[in-house]
Protein backbone atom coordinates (compact mmCIF):
# COMPACT_ATOMS: atom_id res chain seq x y z
CA UNK A 1 0.00 0.00 0.00
CA UNK A 2 2.82 2.36 0.87
CA UNK A 3 4.53 1.67 -2.45
CA UNK A 4 1.33 2.51 -4.34
CA UNK A 5 0.91 5.78 -2.42
CA UNK A 6 4.52 6.75 -3.15
CA UNK A 7 4.20 5.68 -6.82
CA UNK A 8 1.16 7.91 -7.35
CA UNK A 9 2.86 10.79 -5.56
CA UNK A 10 0.33 11.00 -2.74
CA UNK A 11 2.99 10.72 -0.04
CA UNK A 12 6.75 11.19 -0.01
CA UNK A 13 7.71 8.54 2.55
CA UNK A 14 6.03 5.38 3.75
CA UNK A 15 3.23 5.61 6.28
CA UNK A 16 3.55 3.59 9.47
CA UNK A 17 0.34 1.57 9.83
CA UNK A 18 1.54 -0.98 12.38
CA UNK A 19 1.72 -0.36 16.14
CA UNK A 20 -0.50 2.72 16.05
CA UNK A 21 -4.12 3.79 16.24
CA UNK A 22 -4.53 4.67 12.56
CA UNK A 23 -3.47 1.22 11.37
CA UNK A 24 -6.09 -0.44 13.57
CA UNK A 25 -8.72 2.12 12.55
CA UNK A 26 -7.99 1.78 8.82
CA UNK A 27 -8.07 -2.02 8.96
CA UNK A 28 -11.43 -1.99 10.77
CA UNK A 29 -12.83 0.43 8.18
CA UNK A 30 -11.57 -1.78 5.36
CA UNK A 31 -13.12 -4.92 6.84
CA UNK A 32 -16.47 -3.28 7.64
CA UNK A 33 -16.89 -1.17 4.51
CA UNK A 34 -18.15 -3.87 2.10
CA UNK A 35 -20.93 -4.94 4.46
CA UNK A 36 -22.10 -1.42 5.24
CA UNK A 37 -21.84 -0.33 1.60
CA UNK A 38 -23.90 -3.25 0.32
CA UNK A 39 -26.52 -2.83 3.03
CA UNK A 40 -26.94 0.87 2.31
CA UNK A 41 -26.89 0.26 -1.45
CA UNK A 42 -29.72 -2.25 -1.14
CA UNK A 43 -31.85 0.40 0.55
CA UNK A 44 -30.90 3.04 -2.01
CA UNK A 45 -32.01 0.84 -4.92
CA UNK A 46 -35.42 0.49 -3.28
CA UNK A 47 -36.09 4.24 -3.28
CA UNK A 48 -38.50 5.46 -5.92
CA UNK A 49 -36.54 7.94 -8.07
CA UNK A 50 -39.71 9.94 -8.70
CA UNK A 51 -39.58 11.18 -5.08
CA UNK A 52 -36.22 12.86 -5.64
CA UNK A 53 -37.32 14.10 -9.07
CA UNK A 54 -40.47 15.60 -7.56
CA UNK A 55 -38.44 17.46 -4.96
CA UNK A 56 -36.11 18.77 -7.66
CA UNK A 57 -39.08 19.79 -9.81
CA UNK A 58 -40.48 21.75 -6.89
CA UNK A 59 -37.24 23.72 -6.70
CA UNK A 60 -35.19 21.84 -4.12
CA UNK A 61 -31.46 22.00 -4.67
CA UNK A 62 -29.51 18.69 -4.68
CA UNK A 63 -28.24 19.19 -1.13
CA UNK A 64 -31.78 19.80 0.11
CA UNK A 65 -33.03 16.72 -1.75
CA UNK A 66 -30.28 14.70 -0.09
CA UNK A 67 -31.03 15.90 3.45
CA UNK A 68 -34.83 16.14 3.24
CA UNK A 69 -35.75 13.26 0.92
CA UNK A 70 -32.99 10.69 0.49
CA UNK A 71 -31.45 10.54 3.98
CA UNK A 72 -34.80 10.24 5.79
CA UNK A 73 -35.70 7.36 3.48
CA UNK A 74 -32.47 5.47 4.16
CA UNK A 75 -32.02 6.32 7.84
CA UNK A 76 -32.94 2.74 8.77
CA UNK A 77 -30.20 1.35 6.55
CA UNK A 78 -27.67 3.79 7.94
CA UNK A 79 -28.58 2.72 11.46
CA UNK A 80 -28.44 -0.98 10.53
CA UNK A 81 -25.11 -0.46 8.75
CA UNK A 82 -23.71 1.30 11.81
CA UNK A 83 -24.78 -1.56 14.07
CA UNK A 84 -23.33 -4.09 11.64
CA UNK A 85 -20.05 -2.17 11.39
CA UNK A 86 -19.83 -2.05 15.19
CA UNK A 87 -20.46 -5.78 15.47
CA UNK A 88 -17.86 -6.67 12.83
CA UNK A 89 -15.24 -4.36 14.34
CA UNK A 90 -16.01 -5.63 17.83
CA UNK A 91 -15.46 -9.18 16.59
CA UNK A 92 -12.04 -8.46 15.03
CA UNK A 93 -9.84 -9.08 18.04
CA UNK A 94 -7.09 -10.45 15.81
CA UNK A 95 -6.74 -7.13 13.98
CA UNK A 96 -6.35 -5.25 17.25
CA UNK A 97 -3.84 -7.78 18.53
CA UNK A 98 -1.64 -7.97 15.46
CA UNK A 99 -1.71 -4.38 14.23
CA UNK A 100 -1.56 -2.59 17.55
CA UNK A 101 1.38 -4.61 18.82
CA UNK A 102 0.11 -4.20 22.35
CA UNK A 103 0.32 -0.41 22.20
CA UNK A 104 -3.34 0.41 21.45
CA UNK A 105 -6.17 -0.73 23.68
CA UNK A 106 -9.49 -1.50 22.07
CA UNK A 107 -12.42 -2.82 24.09
CA UNK A 108 -12.20 -6.37 22.66
CA UNK A 109 -8.44 -6.42 23.31
CA UNK A 110 -8.92 -5.15 26.86
CA UNK A 111 -11.58 -7.79 27.50
CA UNK A 112 -9.33 -10.52 26.10
CA UNK A 113 -6.43 -9.33 28.25
CA UNK A 114 -8.61 -9.31 31.36
CA UNK A 115 -9.90 -12.78 30.60
CA UNK A 116 -6.53 -14.36 29.78
CA UNK A 117 -4.01 -12.44 31.84
CA UNK A 118 -5.91 -11.26 34.91
CA UNK A 119 -8.63 -12.55 37.17
CA UNK A 120 -10.66 -9.35 37.48
CA UNK A 121 -14.41 -8.80 37.27
CA UNK A 122 -14.00 -6.38 34.33
CA UNK A 123 -15.20 -9.02 31.85
CA UNK A 124 -18.44 -9.55 33.72
CA UNK A 125 -19.03 -5.83 34.08
CA UNK A 126 -18.25 -5.06 30.43
CA UNK A 127 -20.34 -7.99 29.17
CA UNK A 128 -23.29 -7.02 31.34
CA UNK A 129 -23.03 -3.39 30.28
CA UNK A 130 -22.90 -4.34 26.59
CA UNK A 131 -25.85 -6.68 27.00
CA UNK A 132 -27.93 -4.03 28.78
CA UNK A 133 -27.03 -1.34 26.22
CA UNK A 134 -27.82 -3.56 23.23
CA UNK A 135 -31.10 -4.72 24.80
CA UNK A 136 -32.12 -1.12 25.52
CA UNK A 137 -31.17 -0.10 21.99
CA UNK A 138 -33.19 -2.93 20.41
CA UNK A 139 -36.20 -2.26 22.63
CA UNK A 140 -36.03 1.45 21.76
CA UNK A 141 -35.80 0.67 18.05
CA UNK A 142 -38.81 -1.66 18.29
CA UNK A 143 -40.76 0.99 20.22
CA UNK A 144 -40.00 3.60 17.54
CA UNK A 145 -40.95 1.16 14.76
CA UNK A 146 -44.29 0.36 16.39
CA UNK A 147 -44.97 4.03 17.04
CA UNK A 148 -44.24 4.85 13.39
CA UNK A 149 -46.55 2.02 12.29
CA UNK A 150 -49.30 3.32 14.59
CA UNK A 151 -48.93 6.90 13.34
CA UNK A 152 -48.86 5.69 9.72
CA UNK A 153 -51.96 3.58 10.32
CA UNK A 154 -53.81 6.55 11.84
CA UNK A 155 -52.81 8.81 8.96
CA UNK A 156 -53.90 6.20 6.41
CA UNK A 157 -57.34 5.82 8.03
CA UNK A 158 -58.11 9.54 7.70
CA UNK A 159 -58.09 9.42 3.93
Amino acid sequence: MNQALILFGLVEKSIRLVHNYWGVFLSLVITGFPFTFLLTLSYLTGIDPSLEQAAATLGARPVRVLFHVTLPLIKGSILAAGIFAFMTSFDDLNIALFLSGGEQNTLPKQMWSAMVLQATPIIGVASTLLLVLMTAFLLGAEFLRRRADTVGHRLGSRR
